[in-house]
């Protein structure tokens, strides 16, 4: 009798679902965690159809340099009032920085392109946190202008829209240092475009904040219903990429190792 009621009470249709898990221990270029595309049990990708792909957690080290190849450049000239007077470019090694230590190294790299040695000083006001580059010569003005990867924005000298400042001397940023680095990291996959995220973001499952310090794991534990639509032979050619909060790769340290887990279900 039990077995009859049990029949007769049971869904017409059975929800399967199963847990993929993914790590770039296996992938296909496992010293490249930028490179996440991997391989799949053919088993198993045989038997994924239309399915939804939600993602359950990841990992991933928290390596958000706060300067790095996209902000590490410095444009200035000494005494623009000069006729021909030439623009400069001084290169800031990227890393992890403190106001402290990005102050002495922005100094490092502009008296590195100069002429004359210790042409610049730059300082820092702890309670305003905005930088001061002094010209060590005297009636010598400096000013900070835009390019490309420029650090200006960082460095409070530039607004968003990258307006040069007017040359002084001493020359006092405008805004506090911004040293925040990537607020968040998307997780991204490369599935078709007919896909849909039910985020309304197309092709994204997740937008995780990066709470984590520098150099620990970042853990994420995903609590919303976003999934994505898979079709046949979608499973077959799964690219997962990082990116930052501009929309770039977001870069990890070579052997570093980052996994998911994902749920599919019908």
């Amino acid at each position: 009798m039990d077995n009859i009621l049990t029949k007769k009470y049971m869904p017409k249709y059975i929800s399967m679902s199963r847990l993929l898990f993914l790590d770039t221990k296996h992938s296909i270029s496992p010293n490249s965690p930028s490179d996440t595309e991997f391989v799949l049990n053919s088993d198993l990708a045989g038997t994924i159809g239309h399915s939804r792909l939600s993602l359950q957690s990841v990992g991933f080290p928290n390596s958000s340099f706060n300067i790095n190849q996209y902000n590490n450049k410095i444009y200035f000239y000494q005494n623009p009032e000069l006729f021909q007077s030439p623009l400069r470019e001084a290169t800031i090694t990227p890393n992890n920085y403190t106001i402290a230590l990005f102050a002495t190294e922005i100094q490092t790299q502009m008296n590195a392109v100069m002429p004359e040695p210790n042409t610049y000083t730059v300082s820092f006001d702890e309670q305003t946190l905005r930088l001061t580059i002094t010209n060590n010569f005297i009636a010598q003005t400096t000013q900070i202008t835009d390019g490309p990867n420029s650090a200006g924005y960082s460095m409070g000298f530039l607004g968003a829209g990258g307006e040069s400042t007017q040359a002084a001397d001493p020359l006092v940023a405008s805004h506090p240092v911004r040293l925040d680095g990537s607020l968040y990291v998307d997780v991204q996959t490369n599935i078709g475009t007919l896909n849909y995220s039910s985020n309304g973001k197309t092709n994204l499952l997740a937008r995780i904040p990066l709470t984590a310090p520098y150099g620990t794991i970042q853990y994420y534990e995903n609590q919303t219903d976003d999934f994505l639509q898979l079709v046949a032979d979608d499973i077959y050619n799964l690219e997962i990429r990082l990116l930052d909060d501009k929309g770039r790769l977001f870069e990890l340290p070579s052997n570093s190792e980052v996994f998911f887990v994902f749920l599919i279900s019908s």
